[in-house]
């Protein structure tokens, strides 16, 4: 008897005239990167950070496109215990910047690549930005490769290399 209450109660609590639930919509996919160029050439730039408290900086003025170009970079955080490293493009309106980037190693392997940073809802902003931690105590060479999305387009690399705690 137990057994014949227990299958009328499953069979009145599941309805089969209901509509089946909806689910959200799956998330728009991510935009694809475009494939890392290999520029010709290097500009040269070394960034020494003396002591803690100081942020050693370049700006350095270019015409970038879809090939690319490349900054082969001497960061000496010799005098440093902490170090970070960071590059960027000037914003542009938008939610997208016109650039991407990427940080290889001396023997050009890929260390990190860079990322969209947006402020703003309204009138919304976009730099590409780039960061990363190179070793403390001693100097590190890389190569800094920026290029566009499409088309060709003058703008100015920031490269930075400090002690985040500072």
């Amino acid at each position: 008897m137990k057994g014949l209450w227990l299958v009328l109660l499953v069979g009145c609590a599941s309805d089969p005239s209901a509509p089946p639930p909806t689910l959200p919509p799956p998330p728009a996919p991510l935009p694809v990167p475009t494939a890392m160029p290999t520029p010709s050439g290097c500009t040269a730039v070394t960034l020494t950070a003396v002591d803690a408290g100081q942020v050693a900086s370049q700006t350095v003025p270019t015409a970038i496109d879809t090939q690319g170009v490349a900054l082969c970079l001497h960061l000496d955080a010799s005098a440093l215990q902490r170090a970070h490293f960071m590059a960027g493009t000037p914003s542009q309106s938008g939610t997208s910047s016109s650039f991407e980037s990427a940080l290889l190693d001396a023997s050009g392997q890929l260390i990190v690549d860079g990322w969209d940073v947006s402020f703003g809802g309204t009138d919304p902003t976009t730099y590409s930005n780039l960061e990363w931690s190179p070793p403390a105590g001693q100097a590190t060479d890389v190569k800094l490769i920026v290029w566009t999305r499409a088309g060709s387009e003058p703008t100015t690399l920031k490269v930075a290399l400090f002690d985040p705690l500072e």
